[in-house]
């Protein structure tokens, strides 16, 4: 095996017309990318995709700490959300945040009936602590309370009223940035 490996090396190996620069892949790349093709050749789909987003270097760490499927999706999705770079990375495996960090449940549908602006944002209206003061409202109340207030009609017409006030405020600052 280790005969092979080298002779795949120097065959790929590139040479510029003037032997001034050298491209290829070395032994070491050659062996990362069979431990990458044994780890990752049974996985599920999530994880693959996850995964082939991240720069080489983050996945060769991930494949260092020999960490279970759920873990390194939880990685790979941070690293991608949160921009982390590799030494951020190492820091948070080090800490073992995905232990300690509990995942976000999506309960609702809006991603798939609302463009994403406004489905980011209906996501962030039932998310956040929501001031209700003008219904006679003086405590918090879940999603499943707003229709006790509102009949369904009118509570799908205040969000959409909000989710349209949203679209136009943030459109309203992109045409100022181009102004």
């Amino acid at each position: 095996m280790v005969a092979m490996v080298m002779a795949s090396s120097s065959d790929y190996r590139l040479t510029s017309s003037n032997d001034t620069h050298k491209w290829g892949l070395s032994p070491r790349q050659l062996w990362n990318m069979k431990r990458f093709y044994l780890r990752y050749s049974d996985s599920d789909e999530k994880l693959l995709r996850s995964v082939a987003v991240l720069p080489w270097s983050h996945i060769l760490l991930l494949m260092s700490k020999e960490l279970n499927d759920e873990a390194v999706l939880y990685y790979a999705n941070e690293t991608v959300a949160k921009g982390w770079n590799r030494d951020l990375l190492l820091n948070a495996i080090k800490m073992e945040m995905h232990l300690t960090q509990k995942p976000v449940v999506v309960d609702n549908n809006f991603a798939q009936v609302l463009p994403a602006a406004q489905a980011m944002y209906a996501d962030e209206v039932f998310r956040s602590g929501y001031n209700l003061g003008f219904l006679g409202v003086t405590k918090p109340i879940g999603v499943a309370d707003y229709q006790l207030i509102l009949p369904k009609k009118e509570l799908v017409k205040v969000i959409q009223d909000e989710i349209d006030m949203y679209i136009k405020d943030t459109q309203n600052k992109d045409e100022e940035k181009l102004s």
